[in-house]
């Protein structure tokens, strides 16, 4: 069959149904699913161990990869996965879109199931979460599994400053449904069950600049068999302004954290703040959280309570207010547009010369990523975590002077993480300084009440459970539809031997099998077997 042959033969069968196809198109569309990150692989070339079970080793459905793209609305793999995503119910609650996917692994519910469409889209999202869970190393797996739970709530990542604050939440679920009032969530999975930990200066400045009276934080802990993860238990709580003195009262070290104040004091000025968002209040609040011991100096709210100290002095009007709010503006004045561009220039060519004259050829030990030589004396002496501190400031100097790439600066972090045994440091920005808090199961558990602890139940990954769930999908698929996947997945494999092979014989024998692959997809969709509605 030669090409015209060939478009012929899918155009008699998409005339109506597409307005036209041909083999260009076609080439496109298997290109672009090849780049998007949907990878069609062979059962073969799946690494299969003992501990592990995937649907695509018995079932032929593509295979979708996890990445932190899928935490961005905007980004072609997030769109692309979007309408795969759709198949979870749920709307805008956390807890029902979980339960949507527990309901799948449901051996009871898969006996039921009646959508080809949906069982293949839940498999392949099933399959998308076991390689964000065992498909990477530690810290990144962390970063994708938040793009995955962003695709999973209709919500986005959340990276960089918010609010010219550091951020504690990981993503916005349900950013992205219409008529919806996002969530902010603090994404935390863990290992067995160990503590919950988190910036103390972040969560208060979150509370006080941001506006928002409270953060949720979705836990997950991760139950594995050897080095895989078999089952994920997943919880929620809420701190807020209602109850951030009791859950730092009553979690262990944290309370530590708001020593230095009066605690009665602080939970009645926090009580007053919840009832009434206003400035006196919040000024009041911000006096005392100042004052206490787990408040950085780097914190936020210091710049904001000068501007109101002044703001106070000066008697100004409400009107002239944000004169006096702006952190660095000099003399109680808000820089203009061109002011502040025309500063940060000059900040960054001071920053890139001096930058430019301390590279030597070494870059980790240039990025600050490893501690002295023995001998090497220190200019001066450092505070436990400053290194880290600079090392992660020298790092985003680099990459904004496109020094190193993004991949080059995580694998930096990466290694001063595993080497000071700190990754708890990666999370909300607390490289920016202040003192942690921590709480261990038991502690949030008997908090039930105070924190509105929601259990969201027990996601079965484990070998058994998708050996028994492949079996009764492969039955409700049935031969035609798997027999078309098959074809689908062998017809991608073929095209992409023709165009890498360069053996041209071995190209033109891959392009007689994807030609005799197409002409089944074509025979089988005559058929329509997916007709019935998802």
């Amino acid at each position: 069959m030669n090409k015209q042959e060939w478009d012929n033969s899918l155009l008699e069968h998409f005339a109506l149904k597409k307005g036209g196809f041909s083999l260009d198109l076609l080439m496109e569309m298997v290109a672009e699913v090849m780049d998007s990150g949907v990878n069609l692989l062979s059962e073969a070339e799946i690494e299969s161990t003992p501990e592990e079970k995937r649907f695509s080793m018995e079932i032929p459905i593509p295979r979708l990869i996890p990445s932190e793209a899928w935490g961005d609305p905007n980004s072609q793999s997030r769109q692309r996965i979007n309408k795969i995503f759709a198949s979870i119910s749920g709307g805008a609650d956390i807890r029902k879109r979980i339960a949507s996917v527990n309901g799948f692994l449901s051996p009871e519910s898969a006996a039921n199931a009646t959508s080809p469409g949906r069982i293949i889209n839940m498999m392949m999202i099933i399959e998308s979460l076991q390689a964000a869970l065992n498909d990477y190393n530690a810290s990144a797996s962390g970063f994708v599994f938040e793009g995955f739970m962003a695709a999973l709530t209709v919500g986005k990542q959340i990276s960089g400053k918010v609010g010219g604050t550091l951020p504690i939440e990981d993503f916005i679920a349900f950013s992205e449904i219409e008529g919806a009032e996002g969530a902010p969530v603090s994404l935390k999975l863990l290992r067995g069950k160990g503590d919950v930990a988190g910036s103390y200066t972040n969560l208060v400045d979150f509370l006080i600049l941001r506006g928002q009276n409270k953060i949720k934080y979705l836990v997950a802990y991760k139950l594995s068999e050897g080095e895989k993860v078999e089952k994920l238990n997943l919880f929620a709580f809420d701190v807020g302004t209602h109850n951030f003195v009791s859950f730092m009262e009553n979690t262990g070290a944290s309370k530590e954290l708001i020593s230095g104040v009066d605690a009665e004091d602080l939970r009645e000025k926090f009580l007053a703040f919840s009832r009434e968002d206003s400035d006196e209040n919040k000024f009041n609040l911000a006096n005392l959280l100042m004052q206490t011991s787990g408040y950085s100096k780097a914190g936020l709210i210091h710049d904001w309570h000068k501007g109101m100290v002044k703001w106070k002095e000066a008697g100004a009007e409400e009107g002239d207010k944000s004169a006096h709010f702006k952190p660095g503006a000099p003399g109680g004045r808000e820089l203009t547009p061109d002011e502040l561009e025309a500063a940060a220039e000059i900040q960054r060519a001071a920053r890139h010369k001096d930058y430019k004259k301390t590279l030597n050829p070494r870059a980790e030990k240039d990025l600050g990523m490893l501690d002295p030589e023995p001998g090497e004396r220190e200019k001066k002496p450092r505070e436990e975590g400053q290194p880290l501190q600079e090392s992660l400031s020298r790092l985003n100097e680099a990459m904004s002077f496109g020094n190193i790439t993004p991949a080059q600066a995580f694998h930096y972090v990466e290694k001063q993480m595993m080497i000071k045994e700190k990754q708890i440091l990666l999370q909300e920005g607390s490289s920016a300084g202040g003192s942690q808090w921590s709480a261990s199961w038991p502690q949030i558990e008997k908090l039930r009440s105070a924190v509105a602890l929601e259990m969201y139940g027990e996601i079965d990954l484990s070998a058994p459970r998708i050996k028994e769930l492949t079996e009764i999908f492969s039955d409700k698929i049935g031969k035609t539809i798997g027999s078309l996947l098959e074809a689908v997945k062998n017809m991608s494999e073929n095209i992409a031997e023709y165009y890498s092979e360069e053996d041209r014989s071995k190209g033109s024998e891959a392009a007689d099998a994807a030609i005799k692959d197409t002409k089944d997809i074509v025979t089988q969709l005559g058929e329509d077997p997916m007709s019935r509605e998802i």
